[in-house]
């Protein structure tokens, strides 16, 4: 080994035992991207309380940055303020002059209140942050502006965070809640009305809303319970769930799983994304790629438009059923309704119930399975170019061959919902 990559190797050596040494907090260091870095900062800590009495308007600003924003609603009158300054300095005399500096700011206008601080008038050496815990009357209707530092709302008339770089936990709002942040959790609970919640590089959990929910999500995990109004998500990259949603969802993914639970109409336009669907009530609409579906239960017709899309569907309960694919396989069960296939490139087998509606599949290259209704009389036309057909019944049958294998059943089933069955180049089988 030469020596330039001897040193080269003790250099990363070096850095990678100096940057676990920080982590672990032996090595106190403090990065600002106005002063850099401050070796050998401690944390001083002082506080300030303020009290802000009636009248005031309902509608309530913070401005805040570096810190952590903690608002309670509550049977009063009064607004309780209270802000701790979490000075990062070298010695204690040096934070006491930056902390005499810091100071809660408050604007009163004619339709809100708008609390900030001093943070602006330090051109430099900003190595600080202001936590606010503050107890207002419920009715209030509060808008937060944060940024690394960690947001809790509970109890309040209406909420709007936008937090990037912090967390964000809300509960219990009587209004409308609007969240925007990236790269941290966001969990809002027990909300009155309408929902908004656009993130990034973050996991996201909605639970027990009265209204609907929209939601923008990029790389993360997006996990909603309980919603009474209509579920619109707006994704990429990102692991959905929904339960108990009788409105409706309507889903655009890409690349990650979807998983629905007891929802009302489905609408999915996904590529990649894998998708599990269970007891819908209504119908089931879908357009993917490269990817498997599993329905199990579905009340209303579905509809799948895909390519290189498996689908295996049990329980479907509609009267009208569209489904097109290829390269995959398809396996339906417990179908009853006008259902038409068009499939290539894969195998098909169904296991209709008692129809109430035509059955007609159009494929190519397909093998196709189908499982006869016990005891029941459907007009049959079975038929495979290049292929065969397998009459397993013990009811009489009338075959042709001319270059297409082609088996009729049941001619004289008058009036009952008809069954066509077409392939090329695979057999037909039927049990």
């Amino acid at each position: 080994m030469k020596a330039r990559e001897v040193v080269l190797l003790l250099l990363i050596i070096g850095a990678g035992v100096l940057a676990h040494q920080i982590q672990e907090g032996n090595i106190p260091v403090l990065w600002d991207l106005d002063e850099g870095i401050l070796w050998n900062a401690r944390e001083f800590s002082y506080e300030e309380t303020l009290t802000i009495r009636p009248p005031f308007p309902e509608a309530f600003v913070i401005d805040n940055a570096h810190g952590a924003v903690d608002i309670q609603g509550a049977a009063t009158e009064t607004v309780t303020i209270l802000l701790t300054k979490r000075i990062y300095r070298r010695d204690e005399e040096d934070a006491r002059a930056v902390a005499d500096r810091l100071r809660t700011v408050i604007r009163k206008e004619a339709d809100r209140i708008v609390l900030s601080t001093t943070r602006g008038e330090f051109k430099r050496r900003r190595n600080f942050e202001t936590d606010f815990k503050i107890i207002c009357p419920a009715r209030m209707a509060l808008t937060v502006k944060n940024s690394y530092g960690k947001v809790v709302a509970d109890g309040l008339a209406a909420l709007s965070v936008t937090n990037p770089h912090g967390e964000v936990r809300a509960g219990r709002a009587a209004g409308a809640v609007s969240v925007v942040n990236s790269y941290q959790e966001v969990e809002l609970l027990d909300c009155g009305a309408d929902v908004s919640v656009d993130a990034r590089h973050a996991r996201v959990s909605v639970r027990n809303v009265q209204g609907k929910l929209h939601c923008a999500h990029r790389y993360g995990r997006l996990q909603i319970e309980n919603v009474a109004g209509e579920v619109d998500i707006d994704a990429g990259h990102a692991s959905i769930t929904a339960i108990d949603c009788p409105a409706g969802v309507r889903i655009a993914d890409s690349y990650e799983p979807i998983r629905l639970v007891r929802t009302g109409p489905v609408r999915i336009e996904a590529d990649h994304a894998d998708v599990e669907a269970e007891e819908i009530q209504g119908t089931f609409w879908i357009r993917d790629s490269y990817a498997k579906v599993r329905l199990a239960g579905v009340g209303g017709g579905v509809t799948v438009d895909g390519h290189s899309l498996a689908l295996t569907g049990q329980r479907l309960g509609g009267a009208d059923n569209d489904i097109a694919t290829s390269h995959e396989n398809v396996e339906l069960s417990a179908f009853s309704g006008r259902t038409v296939i068009r499939l290539s490139h894969g195998d098909l087998i169904l296991a209709p119930a008692g129809l109430s509606g035509p059955v007609d599949v159009q494929a190519e290259y397909a093998r196709i399975r189908l499982a006869w209704p016990a005891g029941e009389r459907y007009p049959l036309e079975a038929r495979s170019r290049g292929g065969r057909v397998q009459w397993g019944l013990a009811a009489p049958s009338r075959i042709e061959t001319n270059g297409t294998f082609i088996l009729r059943a049941f001619e004289d089933a008058a009036g009952q919902p008809a069954i066509k069955l077409a392939t090329s180049y695979e057999d037909i089988v039927i049990e």
